[in-house]
């Protein structure tokens, strides 16, 4: 959401959206579910013999030591610092990207860049997150980008959509 925050300050809260909607609509069902759904089922920070022989290894989330306000605001931080990070590279790469023609490109096709942006840096901040990494992990971050560029490319052939051609 952050580079949509950005665009808003910089078109003086016009409303107006870089990122097509149908992208939006689709952006956890298709872009993101897999590396979530496969960190939540696989990744494991310690084995299952350990937890058994040191209970005390469940100390740390009984005494809230996971879940808290300052570790909350620590991640909303991240959160915003990453979303900033997109949207400077591409708004850099906006300004100075010209076509053969010398135009610049139309802000769909730069907010489909930034959006995959997104999708990739998501995408990898899961991997990296991760505690197991294994070949299911890393076909499921891969899926995920692929994913992103397989929607865009079928959307690219409807002529109806903005995203055409």
């Amino acid at each position: 959401s952050m580079p949509l925050v950005c665009v808003s300050w910089f078109s003086g809260w016009s409303g107006q959206t870089i990122y097509d909607i149908y992208l939006l609509q689709v952006y956890n069902v298709f872009f993101t579910c897999w590396p979530i759904i496969i960190f939540a089922v696989y990744d494991q920070e310690f084995r299952k013999s350990d937890l058994l022989r040191y209970p005390q290894l469940y100390l740390k989330g009984m005494k809230d030591n996971v879940l808290n306000w300052s570790k909350y605001f620590l991640a909303m931080g991240e959160a915003i610092l990453h979303g900033l990070l997109v949207f400077i590279v591409a708004y850099i790469y906006f300004d100075f990207a010209l076509a053969d023609n010398g135009q610049t490109s139309d802000i769909r096709s730069d907010g489909n860049l930034c959006y995959a942006s997104v999708v990739i840096v998501v995408t990898l901040k899961i991997l990296f997150d991760s505690n197991t990494i294994n070949i299911l992990v890393v076909l499921g971050s891969l899926l995920s980008i692929t994913a992103y560029f397989l929607f865009v490319y079928i959307m690219g052939l409807f002529v109806e959509l903005d995203i055409y051609d």
